[in-house]
């Protein structure tokens, strides 16, 4: 069995029905490791998406991608979002394929700033100028985590990490920051 990611559904159902399986992890070489300035923004729940605004003011962003984990919670932020002034669109699994190419065809010519999505963009998407990824919602998975983030500083370019941890969400964010062994810097908006 072989794959890029293992998340822990596959894992429990490998050892269930493999006997004596060996597990090879590749850990990637420093050089691998894009340049990406990860942060923490505590706040509570009902401040997130003014937070988000705040800081894509602060910080000068006009090309983002907002991660939720769940479709009603992505189209509830892109609402918001637009309705605060900033042109959006949202992506989720519910969205075909023709709409999905459309909408990803848009961001990258520049026609909108903020792509609020599910992580069904969290893989697979090819964008250079992403200059920045928001944890709307921190992922249940550690592995989601990373793919989340590695949407910005492609190409050779830098990128931001923003995730927003409520009282809530302070113990998974605390399992992803063992798992990826690196501390995100605390962000004040």
């Amino acid at each position: 069995l072989f794959s890029a990611t293992m998340p822990r559904e596959i894992q429990d159902i490998t050892w269930q029905f493999m006997q004596d399986a060996a597990e090879i992890d590749v850990m990637p070489k420093a050089e691998d490791h894009p340049d990406i300035d990860q942060y923490i923004v505590d706040c509570p729940e009902k401040d997130k998406l003014k937070t988000i605004i705040k800081i894509m003011a602060k910080e000068d962003l006009t090309k983002v991608i907002v991660f939720c984990n769940t479709k009603v919670t992505t189209t509830k932020v892109g609402e918001q979002i637009t309705a605060a002034g900033v042109s959006a669109r949202v992506l989720h699994g519910d969205i075909g394929q023709g709409t999905l190419n459309k909408v990803m065809d848009q961001y990258r010519a520049g026609k909108f700033d903020v792509l609020v999505a599910t992580d069904v963009v969290a893989r697979g998407i090819d964008v250079d100028d992403i200059e920045a990824v928001f944890n709307y919602d921190i992922p249940k998975e550690n592995e989601l985590y990373l793919h989340r983030i590695g949407r910005t500083a492609r190409a050779g370019k830098s990128g931001k990490a923003f995730s927003l941890v409520a009282y809530l969400d302070r113990p998974r964010m605390e399992e992803i920051i063992r798992y990826t062994k690196i501390q995100p810097s605390p962000y004040e908006a």
